[in-house]
């Protein structure tokens, strides 16, 4: 399995094996958890795997396209827990990423925590655009 032998890959963890392929591909994280597959095969438990290998290895989460991706991963998965807790680490979190928050709860059926986190954003300053309002109220509405 190719997400598998990412992370176990001790020699060498930033090179992947693909099956297709006599040669090892760079590991590009940003990519792995944007791809379908990897996002149907990874396991929470693979994905926090990966997630500390990220921490040691590159400057996330200082990384915001890593993060964010990352971030979606988890709310699409399900896990708000996980989530928060790294929407929380993010040194400088945006608009964007409270609305994938926002997003993240109305998806997993938290409406109520959909709409405390649209009150958090301002209360952390950030203004409300467009899709938090759309998220916010089609987690409202029944």
């Amino acid at each position: 399995c190719r997400l598998l032998s990412s992370v176990t890959n001790s020699r060498n963890p930033l090179f992947i094996s693909s099956k297709d392929s006599t040669s090892p591909t760079p590991f590009n994280p940003f990519q792995f958890f944007n791809d379908q597959t990897n996002s149907r095969l990874c396991t929470l438990g693979t994905t926090r795997i990966i997630q500390a290998h990220l921490l040691r290895r590159y400057l996330f989460p200082f990384d915001v396209f890593l993060t964010k991706s990352l971030l979606s991963w988890y709310s699409k998965s399900g896990s708000m827990v996980h989530a928060a807790k790294l929407f929380d680490t993010m040194p400088q979190p945006d608009v964007v990423s409270c609305n994938m928050m926002i997003s993240g709860y109305k998806q997993n059926k938290l409406f109520e925590e959909s709409w405390r986190f649209f009150s958090k954003m301002h209360f952390l300053g950030f203004e409300a655009n467009e899709v938090s309002y759309v998220s916010v109220l089609s987690a409202c509405s029944p």
